[in-house]
């Protein structure tokens, strides 16, 4: 059952039943190539991995679904929050075959609704390889903005890249998208 809904997509806690299409979507290899950590993941290790994660409150997966038929699209990572300074981390994943359709954009849109409006953050932020210029551009649409550099702290496709981070604060989202929050 979907906890939250934005448009045609929602979301909902992960689900054992999950755990190997997320497996197999992490291992595709233009997924993997864009995560921190670029190693596959065995079935094990992502039973293990899931089994930690359930346990956690500050480190959450949730299913992207569309909500007509609730159909699994992507997931949505909520990472280091920070309940005293009303801080966290995101990061989205959209299946390859949904990919170019939107569905990022809708999905990050939904996200900002539900952390700024009904989770009560104040800043979210995120990480993103200097080579992933479709995800710098995505999230520059949103609002984000680069705050900083872990200089040449990736290594792919045979060089160091920069980790960019990009920040959005819960004034800023108010100010580019008025009404948001309101009843």
């Amino acid at each position: 059952m979907l906890v939250y809904t934005c448009h045609n997509i929602g979301f909902r806690p992960l689900e054992p039943d999950d755990i190997d299409l997320v497996r197999r979507m992490h291992n595709e290899p233009d997924t993997l190539l864009h995560m921190r950590d670029p190693w596959p993941v065995s079935p094990l290790q992502q039973r293990d991995w899931f089994e930690s994660m359930s346990r956690r409150r500050s480190d959450v997966t949730f299913m992207v679904c569309l909500v007509e038929e609730e159909q699994p699209i992507g997931v949505w990572r909520l990472q280091n929050v920070d309940a005293v300074n009303r801080v966290c981390e995101v990061g989205v994943d959209i299946f390859p075959v949904y990919r170019r359709q939107g569905y990022g954009y809708q999905t990050y849109r939904m996200i900002l609704a539900f952390l700024f409006d009904h989770y009560n953050m104040h800043m979210i932020y995120l990480h993103t390889a200097a080579f992933n210029h479709n995800a710098q551009s995505l999230y520059l649409k949103l609002g984000f903005r680069e705050t900083g550099r872990l200089i040449e702290s990736i290594f792919r496709h045979g060089r160091y890249w920069d980790n960019v981070l990009m920040c959005l604060t819960v004034e800023e989202y108010r100010h580019l998208y008025p009404g948001s929050g309101q009843p």
